[in-house]
């Protein structure tokens, strides 16, 4: 087998590219693992290829893998002793290589880790020739949005007082509570309320991914945002860098002041 990573596109290029074409490039299926563009060169003629897509958050219910041809437009990827697709467990941008045992047959959700494994010039490849090349423009989809279930908890703390010159002190702790992995959090804001002079006693304030949820900053804990007060009982937004997958379970933070 030979392998070659691929790339991630937006529907809206492929759907550019087939009126350009002359075919309908819209789908009924919601893409919302992303459309991937890759080729396999340097196989040899109607040989197989294996490919494997890391995704961008763990694989939805009754997804299936769609494919684009400029010949037919989308249609599901085809399945025979030539063509199939496992998966694996995973985890976020870590996937085992091509042919690593812990792949299964079959597109099993909560997964995160793709395997293709496509014959040159067979149904699957875009090109259509025997030529030992594989285009392959795809992806992961579902006939509906999933739309997951985030429930709010909130901590407690072990002091609830606080005053200017604490230094570094955790005022609150929080988590997300998710049955799906479906969940973006990409801000927060908060509305502050109590004694303390928050424009003028609190220098600054940080958001922390609270990773074993003990309630305090500890070691592993990441700094994912920081921000200020412009007034008393004040508004304070966290804009993170990036994008944090709510996966199933709990997801627990904490916001720190500099007193």
């Amino acid at each position: 087998f030979a392998e070659k990573a691929g790339a991630e596109l937006p529907v809206k290029a492929v759907e550019d590219y087939a009126m350009s074409a002359g075919v309908d490039g819209t789908d009924d299926y919601y893409f919302t693992r992303g459309v991937f563009d890759f080729e396999i060169y340097d196989i040899s003629a109607g040989d197989q290829a294996s490919v494997v897509i890391p995704q961008l958050a763990a694989i939805p219910p009754e997804a299936t893998y769609r494919k684009f041809s400029a010949k037919t437009g989308w249609q599901n990827f085809v399945e025979d002793d030539r063509n199939y697709v496992k998966s694996a467990p995973g985890e976020l941008g870590v996937c085992s290589a091509p042919g690593a045992d812990d792949y299964e047959d079959g597109i099993h959700e909560g997964n995160f880790c793709l395997q293709l494994t496509i014959e040159d010039g067979g149904p699957n490849d875009a090109d259509g020739q025997i030529n030992g090349i594989i285009k392959d423009p795809g992806g992961l989809a579902t006939v509906e949005i999933p739309v997951p279930e985030i429930g709010l908890g909130l901590g407690e703390l072990s002091n609830t007082a606080f005053d200017e010159g604490d230094g570094d002190s955790v005022v609150l702790a929080f988590s997300f509570e998710s049955d799906s992995n479906d969940a973006a959090l990409d801000r927060l804001t908060f509305v502050a309320s109590g004694t303390l002079d928050d424009a003028n006693e609190v220098r600054g304030a940080s958001l922390y991914l609270d990773r074993n949820g003990d309630g305090h900053i500890s070691e592993g804990d990441e700094l994912i945002s920081q921000g200020a007060y412009d007034e008393n009982d004040g508004t304070l937004d966290f804009i993170l860098d990036e994008v944090i997958v709510l996966e199933r379970g709990t997801t627990s933070f904490l916001v720190s002041y500099e007193l």
